[in-house]
Formats: structure tokens, C-alpha cells, sequence
């Protein structure tokens, strides 16, 4: 009976032990820091991109992860060329950090330590899901917003401006 118990304890100690070190969450070191997209639904952006009809650069969406909170800073989508930036309070989880604007999660990133990633996965589901996966490192919005309004100077507003059918429909 001896036995027994102390086999029963020894299994919730480990237990509990299990659950104190996934409670604690996801190691920031690693987290913290710029990232940037890198694919979209496994492709590349220039790819993605193409696919929706749109350029290239805005498609640019970089995160600042600290310990407190997550700034997003990309493109707006509704395809004007312009910058737009938030900042989500963030919450540490065990495999990740949430931004959310007051109660409301705003953001989810899954973070792979073998790929050294971050995952973003936007759908109605899992099946139907989007992912968008984000590396280390930054796009210079700055210089891509700038190339995106000299090619409208140029004539080709029309592409990032027109087609809006084929970008709201994903």
C-alpha cells in the first residue's frame, strides 16, 4: 500500500511540476524583438501578392514584441498606400503572446522554437484558417510606401487601387 502511494505521489508531483513550467509561458527572450511577414498561406509575399492582385509592399506588416505589449505596423488594407500602426497589450501564453485592444484579442502568435517563427492564423476555422508566419527582422515601410506612391506618380495607381473585388473576396 506503501508502494502505491508513494507512486500516486510522485505522479502528481511530476504533474504539478509539468504544469507550473507550462504555466510560466512562453520564454520571451526569444519572443521579444522585431518580426516580420515572411509567407502568407505558405507563399511567398511576392506571390500572395500576385495571387490577390496587389503589390508586393502591402502585403509589409512588421511586430515589435516587448515584454508589456506588441505594436503592429503595416499597410492599411484598404489599399490607399497608407501607413498604419497599434499597440496591443500583450499576454504571455505557453506557446505564444496575445495582443488585445482592452478585453478584446486582436492578435494571436504561435511561436515555433525549431523554426524560430512566429504564426498568425486568421479564418472562420482551423480548416479554412490563413497562416501568415512572420521571421525575425523588419521591412523598411518607409522606402515601400515611397515606391508605391512613385509607381502611382507613374501610372500605376490603378494597380493597387483597382481590383478591390479580388482582395475583399479573401
Amino acid at each position: 500500500m506503501k508502494n502505491v502511494t508513494k507512486k500516486v505521489l510522485a505522479v502528481v508531483l511530476v504533474g504539478i511540476m509539468m504544469f507550473s513550467l507550462t504555466a510560466c509561458g512562453v520564454d520571451m527572450s526569444k519572443v521579444k524583438g522585431d518580426w516580420t511577414l515572411s509567407t502568407v498561406g505558405g507563399k511567398s509575399l511576392a506571390d500572395a501578392a500576385a495571387a490577390s492582385g496587389v503589390p508586393e509592399q502591402l502585403l509589409y506588416t512588421n511586430y515589435t514584441i516587448t515584454d508589456k505589449e506588441i505594436t503592429m505596423n503595416g499597410f492599411n488594407p484598404d489599399r490607399s498606400g497608407n501607413l498604419i500602426s497599434d499597440t496591443f497589450t500583450l499576454k504571455q501564453r505557453s506557446n505564444g503572446v496575445e495582443g488585445y485592444k482592452g478585453d478584446t484579442l486582436a492578435c494571436s502568435l504561435i511561436y515555433d522554437d525549431k523554426a524560430n517563427t512566429l504564426t498568425m492564423k486568421i479564418g472562420a476555422d482551423e480548416a479554412s484558417a490563413v497562416a501568415y508566419v512572420f521571421v525575425k527582422g523588419t521591412q523598411d515601410l518607409n522606402a515601400a510606401q515611397a515606391a508605391l506612391m512613385g509607381g502611382a506618380e507613374e501610372g500605376g495607381e490603378e494597380s493597387y487601387e483597382g481590383g478591390e473585388e479580388g482582395y475583399e473576396e479573401e
